[in-house]
């Protein structure tokens, strides 16, 4: 629980919110943040200004903290959660379990039934995925548990907030594009979608048996994305299902080093 001070004058707004949320993800606190009247936007527009900024920041990612102290110069965050515990970490991490299984299946059924609208409310679950993420990295770097333990979840951390990103740009680009997919390549992404249930059910109740019976469902369900043959429509959702697929793996091989650990 050591304290930061951050230079945010130089840095635009994307880049200080990267060093903001390692600092928070990393247990500092309290986080002081130096910073000039305004920030430069990272898009090229015009700049922001930074208290405003770093408020909605604040509200928007950084669970148990909030803005103690800002003057035009100056801004200090503070944890003002209380601190937590192992079974706290717990209830954490299944939260976010709970929310990925659950927008998961909402984007497979907007996708089944092209219903735009539906898809575009998944939006907010996947930020809500992000920010508890966030929040989980924060109490598991602040915990008590072994070195080896932090390591390995933190490892698994990554994977599951590179899944996370990846149904973003799925939805964000099927948005855009304004076109839905085949029903046969529909029919695959099911297919990993309840692999990654499978996956899901694997890390709240971990045992042999259920490992072995997921690495043979996923062989499967691989072979079935080798053999798949796309139309012209399909090619922006085949393209994620070996981000998926390959994330689902990592998290699995992580939980396996957990048992074993």
């Amino acid at each position: 629980r050591k304290s930061v001070s951050l230079d945010l004058q130089k840095m635009d707004t994307r880049l200080a919110s990267a060093f903001i949320e390692t600092a928070y993800a990393l247990g500092h606190d309290p986080i002081e943040l130096v910073h000039g009247n305004q920030l430069k936007n990272y898009l090229g527009a015009d700049s922001v200004e930074t208290n405003q900024f770093l408020q909605d920041f604040v509200n928007e990612k950084c669970i148990g903290s909030e803005i103690i102290e800002q003057t035009s110069k100056r801004t200090v965050l503070k944890d003002l959660g209380g601190g937590v515990d192992e079974e706290s970490i717990d209830n954490v991490f299944q939260r976010v379990l709970f929310i990925m299984k659950m927008m998961s299946q909402d984007v497979l059924s907007a996708l089944q039934a092209g219903d735009r609208q539906h898809l575009q409310s998944q939006h907010l679950k996947t930020k809500n995925i992000s920010k508890l993420l966030l929040y989980y990295a924060r109490v598991l770097n602040t915990s008590k548990l072994s070195t080896n333990t932090i390591r390995i979840r933190n490892s698994m951390l990554a994977y599951l907030r590179f899944m996370n990103s990846t149904y973003k740009v799925l939805i964000r680009e099927t948005l855009r594009t304004k076109k839905f997919y085949s029903k046969n390549s529909v029919a695959l992404f099911s297919n990993v979608t309840t692999h990654i249930h499978d996956m899901i059910s694997l890390l709240l109740k971990f045992n042999e048996e259920r490992a072995i019976e997921f690495i043979d469902k996923r062989e499967q369900t691989w072979k079935n994305i080798y053999t798949f043959k796309p139309v012209k429509e399909d090619y922006l959702l085949y393209s994620h299902l070996g981000a998926l697929m390959g994330s689902t793996w990592f998290v699995a091989k992580h939980q396996i080093a957990l048992h074993n650990n």
